[in-house]
């Protein structure tokens, strides 16, 4: 499996744990180059959707009666760890913009 979680200027790897608090509109800098980046839109809507419906459907089970409320909370547990699993896989990076360097001009 490739893994998509780099940036896409320098091609660092991201860690993991930005599944956690990832949010789409928050632009992140990348500790080895400094540029800005973003997740890709289509995708992190895409998992934002799949991840959503995987968290409800459990819940809204057991809220119906169709499921006890303790699988409910381990379906719901499994997919916090699926989800932490595949993030760097399935999510890729784009540039929003590269570090301007400091221009020092010696007179």
């Amino acid at each position: 499996m490739k893994y998509r979680a780099i940036c896409p200027s320098c091609g660092f790897k991201l860690p993991r744990k930005l599944y956690f608090g990832w949010l789409s509109h928050i632009r992140r800098q990348c500790p080895s180059c400094s540029c800005r980046y973003t997740a890709d839109l289509r995708w992190e809507h895409i998992g934002s959707a799949l991840l959503g419906l995987s968290f409800g459907i459990p819940f809204l089970l057991a809220f119906l009666g169709m499921l006890s409320w303790p699988v409910a909370t381990l379906l719901f547990l499994a997919a916090v760890l699926n989800g932490y699993f595949w993030f760097p896989y399935v999510t890729p990076f784009v540039l929003i913009e590269r570090k301007k360097e400091d221009e020092t001009h010696v007179a």
